[in-house]
């Protein structure tokens, strides 16, 4: 990721971002993290309340940071990425409805 032009990051953004995907949000069958960004002003809280309405076993991890929250806090983006993905390995994540 450090190594991609940011130009090309952002064509790419953009283009993903204007396609409007929560029609299929319902038909997510496995277990599903919430990761938000609390600074982040490409996907709003909005954003994160259509998805966690969407699919409300999901649980959700804040984060001090923008949208790219793998980049600018790649420490707390992997705990809480590994703490989920133990939990699923323990058959302690719940499941989508």
């Amino acid at each position: 990721m450090l190594g991609f032009h940011p130009s090309g990051f952002r064509t790419i953004s953009h283009a993903v971002a204007d396609s409007d995907t929560r029609a299929i949000l319902s038909t997510v069958a496995v277990p599903t993290l919430l990761i938000w960004g609390e600074d982040d002003q490409r996907s709003p809280r909005l954003i994160l309340e259509a998805f966690s309405t969407a699919l409300p076993a999901a649980p959700i991890v804040r984060l001090p940071t923008g949208h790219v929250s793998n980049v600018e806090r790649p420490d707390l983006f992997n705990e809480a990425l590994i703490a989920f993905c133990e939990s699923v390995e323990r058959n302690e994540a719940p499941l989508p409805r």
